[in-house]
């Protein structure tokens, strides 16, 4: 996808590849066989192979760079801390955990 990370990794290795402008056209370009794999963030990938992808691609492979995310919010943001705190409790209760292996975890299947 460009401007992405993904691309930005491939670019600095010199690998050759089909840069799209959402990652959309990735997926439609893998399922007519036009390209052979698609790399880009593993979030999101996952959530194409468990969904509209289901059956017809997979998700294998380590990850290439551990990256993180993170949610911004405007100065003075009345949602910061409500959001602050519901990730607390996800992280306290296991909740966390469990979504993170459920996505995550499964990129190594």
């Amino acid at each position: 996808v460009a401007n992405s990370t993904a691309a930005q990794y491939l670019a600095d290795r010199r690998i050759a590849f089909a840069n799209v402008e959402a990652i959309e056209g990735a997926y439609d370009l893998l399922e007519r066989n036009v390209v052979d794999v698609v790399v880009y963030d593993a979030p999101v990938l996952l959530y194409y192979a468990h969904g509209d992808g289901l059956g017809r691609v997979q998700v294998t492979g380590d990850l290439f760079e551990l990256q993180q995310y993170g949610i911004a919010f405007p100065a003075h943001s009345t949602n910061r801390e409500p959001v602050n705190r519901a990730l607390l409790e996800i992280i306290e209760d296991g909740t966390y955990d469990r979504i993170y292996d459920r996505w995550f975890d499964a990129a190594q299947e």
